[in-house]
C-alpha cells in the first residue's frame, strides 16, 4: 500500500516467491518486504529513506565430491551411468542400495542417483537487509548537492549432510558440514549536480563526486564426518569424527573521486564523458 500529501511520499510492500526445481528435492522460496517514505521539507531540501529485508532458502543439488569423484561427481552423472535394466526401488518401495551388477559398492551401498537427490540436504539461508537515506538540496535551480549512505548486510548459512545410504556419505558413513557468512558494507555518496540548457537544441549536464565505500566480512565452515546414524544430520556434528575446520576474516575500503560530463543537441546527438 502507498499514500501521502502534498509533501511526503510513503509505499510499503511485501512479496512471497516459491518455485520447484528442475531437478527432484530441488526448490527455492523468498520472503521480501519494503519501506519506502520521502518528504519535500521545502522546496530547496528533500529527504527519503528506503529499506528492505527478504530471506531466503534454496535447496540444491549436492556433489558427489566434484572431480575427485571420478565417474561420480554428481547425482545428475549417475543418472547418465545408472543402467535402465537396474530398478531404482525395490519392490517393498524402499531405494534400491545393493542390486546392481553394473557398480561397485562402497561400505555395501551401490549408487542410486534418484536416492542422492532425494536424500542429500544442501540447503542453503539467506538473510539480507539494505537501508539507505538521502539529503537533497537545491542550491540554486540549476546546482544540486546530493548526500546518501546506504548500509547492506548479507547473512548466508549453509546445511549440507549425505547420509551412509548415498554415494558422498557412503564411504565416510555419512558426511555433514555447517558454514557462516557475514558480509556487511556502508557506502558514502556525496555529489554535486548541474543541469543547464542553451538556447533550444543544447542541453548541459555535469556531475561531480566523492564515495566512500567500507566492506567487512567473516566465513566459518566446520564438518564431520563417520556417524553412528544418520538422525540428526547436520545438527550433531560433535558426534561424527571432525572435518578439518575453515575460517576468514576479510575488509576492503574503496575512496573514489567521480565525475561525468553530458551534451545533448536536439535530443538526437549525444555526448558523455566520464572519470572515476
Amino acid at each position: 500500500f502507498s499514500g501521502g500529501d502534498e509533501r511526503s511520499r510513503y509505499a510499503v510492500s511485501a512479496g512471497y516467491f516459491q518455485q520447484e526445481g528442475i531437478v527432484i528435492a530441488s526448490d527455492f522460496k523468498r520472503i521480501s518486504l519494503r519501506a519506502n517514505y520521502e518528504r519535500n521539507y521545502s522546496q530547496n531540501f528533500k529527504f527519503g529513506v528506503n529499506a528492505n529485508y527478504s530471506n531466503s532458502v534454496s535447496n540444491g543439488i549436492g556433489t558427489n565430491g566434484g572431480a575427485s569423484a571420478g565417474r561420480s561427481p554428481s547425482p545428475l552423472v549417475v543418472a547418465l551411468y545408472q543402467p535402465p535394466v537396474v530398478p531404482i526401488k525395490n519392490p517393498d518401495g524402499s531405494y534400491n542400495l545393493t542390486n546392481n551388477p553394473y557398480a561397485t559398492a562402497t561400505n555395501g551401498i551401490i549408487p542410486n542417483p534418484i536416492n542422492d537427490l532425494v536424500s542429500t540436504t544442501n540447503e542453503t539461508k539467506i538473510n539480507r537487509i539494505l537501508t539507505s537515506l538521502f539529503g537533497e538540496y537545491k542550491i540554486t535551480k540549476k546546482l544540486t548537492a546530493k548526500v546518501a549512505v546506504s548500509g547492506d548486510v548479507i547473512n548466508t548459512k549453509q546445511n549440507y549432510y549425505a547420509p551412509a545410504t548415498t554415494t558422498t556419505g557412503a564411504g565416510t558413513k555419512g558426511l555433514a558440514s555447517v558454514g557462516d557468512r557475514l558480509v556487511s558494507s556502508v557506502l558514502n555518496e556525496n555529489t554535486l549536480n548541474y543541469n543547464t540548457t542553451f538556447g533550444e537544441n543544447h542541453k548541459f549536464s555535469a556531475l561531480g563526486g566523492y564515495t566512500l565505500q567500507s566492506t567487512q566480512g567473516e566465513v566459518v565452515n566446520a564438518g564431520a564426518q563417520t556417524f553412528v546414524n544418520d538422525a540428526n544430520t547436520y545438527n550433531a556434528l560433535q558426534d561424527g569424527v571432525p572435518v578439518k575446520p575453515y575460517s576468514d576474516a576479510f575488509e576492503s575500503v574503496l575512496k573514489s573521486w567521480l565525475a561525468r560530463v553530458n551534451y545533448s543537441y536536439q535530443g538526437k546527438y549525444n555526448f558523455t564523458l566520464s572519470a572515476r
